[in-house]
C-alpha cells in the first residue's frame, strides 16, 4: 500500500506485473490504478482481496475511500461502514465514514455523521481533519454555533490559535448559554 501511494504508478505496476496475484500484489496494484484515475482496474483488484479476506478492515476502508474520491459516494457508504463494524475503535475509519455520510446530503445521513464524527474524536480528540469533518456536518445541517465550535477545534488542533480563537468566539455569539458546548 505504501509503495503503491508514495511512487509513480507505473514503478509499481512494474514491481507487482498482474502475474504477481499476491496479496500484496493485488493491494500494490489497487493503489496503482486508484491513483491513475483507472477506478475499474483499482475495484477488480481490491474486489478480489475483499472476497478473499472479507474481515480485513482496511481493504472496505479503501475501496470506501476511492468509491468516495471519484464521486461515488452513495456507494462508498457501505465499505466504509464495513470496515467500522470491523475495527469500531479506529478513529480513522470512522472519520472516514462519517465524511462519506455527509457528502451524501440526505438529512438522515448528515445526523449519522455527526454521530460517527463525534464518535471518532472521543478516541482522537485532537484529529483536526475529524473536527473539520464534524464542522461541515453540522454547518450541512444548519447548526452554525456547533460549525464554528467544531472549526475552533480543528483549527486549534493544527496550531492556528488566532482563527481557532476567531471560531469560537463566533461560536460563543451562537451556541446558547448553558449548554455544555
Amino acid at each position: 500500500k505504501i509503495l503503491g501511494f508514495m511512487q509513480p504508478g507505473q514503478f509499481t505496476l512494474r514491481q507487482y506485473p498482474l502475474s504477481d496475484q499476491s496479496d500484496p500484489g493485488r493491494y500494490a496494484r489497487a493503489v496503482a490504478y486508484y491513483r491513475s484515475t483507472d477506478i475499474d482496474k483499482a475495484l477488480k483488484e481490491i474486489d478480489a482481496l475483499i472476497e478473499k479476506h472479507p474481515d480485513n478492515a482496511f481493504f472496505h476502508e479503501l475501496k470506501g475511500q476511492m468509491l468516495f474520491e471519484f464521486g461515488r459516494v452513495a456507494e462508498s457508504i457501505a465499505p466504509h461502514q464495513r470496515s467500522v463494524e470491523l475495527l469500531p475503535n479506529k478513529a480513522l475509519l470512522r472519520i472516514n465514514l462519517g465524511r462519506a455520510l455527509a457528502a451524501s446530503e440526505e438529512p438522515e445521513d448528515l445526523n449519522a455523521a455527526v454521530k460517527e464524527l463525534k464518535t471518532a474524536l472521543l478516541v482522537e480528540p485532537d484529529n483536526s481533519f475529524g473536527w473539520f469533518e464534524l464542522a461541515r456536518a453540522h454547518g450541512a445541517l444548519g447548526e452554525d454555533g456547533l460549525a464554528d465550535l467544531a472549526m475552533a477545534e480543528s483549527r486549534y488542533n493544527v496550531g492556528s490559535k488566532p482563527e481557532a480563537a476567531q471560531f469560537a468566539r463566533r461560536a460563543l455569539r451562537s451556541l446558547p448559554k448553558g449548554t455544555p458546548e
